[in-house]
């Protein structure tokens, strides 16, 4: 990479590629916005319209009511800009996610950079274009950058925190020990600033990241104490201790905290507030009674002694399963095969990452381990702290909630390839072979295409397999049919504008689609929000529309739109009085998933 013409053409190249595979077709693939999209979305619109979100809550700071789930506030906010270019849509929604995923490409290379210090500029850069490869076509980066999940804005927010610390502590390190020079301290504290903002964006932006953000935090802060004793030069006795350090980096740690502070201060007052921690109270293992009743009947059989409720105390009991939790999250089948059980969260059809990775996953830790103990220390607690919200919770192993480990798998991943390589190549220079150098390059070039290709073979079947039957086969799992089933509300409307609307609601959330789609005012449902009939925060009637659990209580006429899991077609036609000229609406599948009818 001697050219710096030639790494900039790779380095826009792979930029390109990581552009186009999170943003072709994007509002259609998946085929459809899952319902806690179209919340986000219907929310930002709201608060874009009114200042106001759809409960009627002025410009929340830290969480959003939505339905009672309280989401924390940074993704609607994300949204905001785009929507008022592009309006309330499928892009606008997507769009954040997308651009945080072609962010973390560029991100997640320059931590490579700085993790995997290189002799030399050329293979430092040639280390970034790896990484930035690697995470480019990685079927969990690609996935995540595809769906307005609030972890990828986050994800990229917390690397970005991590890069722009570590650029300040190489800086922060030479001025503590040079005259102060005014400018230059300015550019220091300036990436100190960015680190601390996006830290604490992070955590406005998904809930895992109010555990993960503080404590690599810490680690970071560590690393730079660490770093800061072995570069001075003075009395050592002095350079070990703890005020030395807090003394000659006062101005920065005063920035650093007074920063975090100021934009931590809402969500610190609202630490107290059961509805923000809702989220937490329902998935997290210690509100799983189970395990309680596991320790004492454990104690019960052990002859309830002091021995028995020593050994079989319900904190270990917990600690055993937080251990299973974060473990099952490293198992084969997992990271390789078949990755998350929820569809959303993964094809089904690969794991989170490639099966050749499996290998360079391995050679990666070792060569990290061996050669690089600092960024293996830093890499390794990453992984834990990036467990461990995942390992609290009930439903494991979960990609979505591990999503702030991406970086760390990626460059021991990176670091495998690069060592791969080099073990055979020097294996093959040692050979005492009557061959030309000329020879051995051609050599080295091939071993490069072989690794190139499987990685090829292997991006084309998750690609194919991703666009083509992943979209049909989980259609279902994205709520698809409900665009149309709005459109087809509207048409029957039209005609029957004085009539009652019923629809079913197992499919979930069919309030939101109806006002998303409609692109209903904000101000009309605010207006409801006191009055209207609710489960669980979801409007069960909004105007003349009822959103029923049984067609039982329907006063006639009406505008009947039924949930083909729960009415089939053939129920709807032996229903008194009714139209032969329903609706059918199917999904991309060719699954029926609505039918929309009139009852006189």
């Amino acid at each position: 990479m001697k050219n710096k013409h030639v790494y900039l053409l790779i380095f826009v190249l792979i930029i390109a590629i990581a552009s186009f595979l999170r943003l072709w077709r994007l509002d259609q693939l998946p085929t459809s916005l899952y319902w806690e999209e179209v919340a986000l979305g219907y929310d930002a619109f709201s608060l874009l319209q009114t200042g106001k979100d759809h409960h009627g809550n002025s410009w929340p700071i830290v969480a959003f009511e939505s339905f009672g789930d309280w989401k924390p506030s940074g993704y609607f906010y994300a949204i905001i800009p785009f929507m008022a270019v592009l309006g309330l849509s499928e892009w606008s929604v997507r769009l954040p996610a997308a651009l945080s995923g072609i962010l973390l490409v560029i991100l997640i290379g320059m931590l490579a950079r700085k993790l995997l210090p290189s002799p030399s500029l050329e293979r430092s850069r040639a280390v970034q274009l790896l990484v930035m490869a690697l995470v480019t076509i990685s079927p969990w980066a690609v996935m995540f950058s595809r769906v307005a999940w609030e972890v990828n804005l986050a994800t990229m927010l917390l690397v970005g925190g991590v890069v722009a610390f570590l650029s300040f502590t190489d800086r922060a390190l030479v001025e503590t020990r040079r005259r102060f020079n005014l400018k230059k301290e300015e550019k220091t504290i300036l990436l100190l600033i960015i680190a601390a903002v996006c830290f604490c964006f992070s955590m406005y932006a998904y809930h895992a990241l109010r555990l993960v953000a503080p404590l690599l935090g810490g680690v970071l802060i560590w690393r730079w104490f660490e770093r800061f004793q072995q570069s001075t030069t003075t009395d050592r006795k002095q350079n070990s201790s703890l005020f030395y350090f807090i003394q000659k980096n006062a101005r920065f740690l005063l920035v650093g905290l007074g920063v975090s502070l100021f934009l931590l201060m809402p969500l610190v007052i609202s630490l107290g507030n059961v509805q923000t921690n809702q989220r937490f109270n329902e998935t997290n293992i210690f509100a799983d009674l189970e395990l309680l009743k596991e320790a004492q009947s454990l104690q019960d059989q052990a002859g309830d002694t002091w021995l028995s409720r020593l050994f079989y105390h319900r904190y270990l009991i917990y600690g055993q399963q937080v251990l299973s939790n974060a473990l099952s999250h490293t198992t084969v089948s997992f990271l390789f095969v078949s990755g998350d059980q929820n569809a959303r969260h993964s094809t089904q059809f690969i794991g989170l990452l490639y099966h050749i990775e499996a290998v360079f996953l391995v050679l990666g830790g070792w060569y990290v381990v061996k050669y690089q103990r600092r960024t293996a220390v830093l890499l390794g607690l990453w992984l834990l702290i990036g467990l461990l919200p995942a390992a609290l919770t009930k439903a494991t192993p979960h990609a979505l909630r591990i999503l702030p480990t991406l970086p760390v798998w990626m460059i021991l991943i990176s670091a495998g390839v690069i060592h791969f390589y080099e073990l055979v190549t020097s294996w093959w220079s040692n050979q005492q072979l009557p061959v030309t150098k000329a020879f051995k390059r051609v050599i080295r070039v091939l071993l490069l295409g072989v690794m190139a290709a499987a990685y090829l073979i292997e991006f084309t079947m998750f690609w194919r397999f991703y666009t083509q039957v992943y979209v049909e086969k989980y259609a279902g799992d994205f709520m698809s049919g409900y665009k149309e089933m709005v459109q087809g509300l509207a048409v029957a409307t039209d005609k029957l504008p004085d009539h009652q609307i019923y629809i079913t609601r197992e499919l979930g959330r069919p309030a939101m689609y109806y006002w998303f789609y409609n692109q209903t005012d904000p101000r009309l449902v605010q207006q409801q929000d006191e009055t209207a009939t609710k489960d669980q925060g979801e409007y069960l009637s909004f105007s003349k529309v009822k959103f029923v659990d049984s067609l039982s209580t329907i006063i006639k006429p009406a505008i009947i739109v039924a949930s083909a899991e729960q009415f089939t077609i053939q129920t709807a036609r032996n229903l008194d009085n009714l139209k032969p000229d329903e609706v059918v609406v199917r999904d991309r599948a060719g699954k029926i998933v609505w039918v929309i009818f009139e009852l006189k």
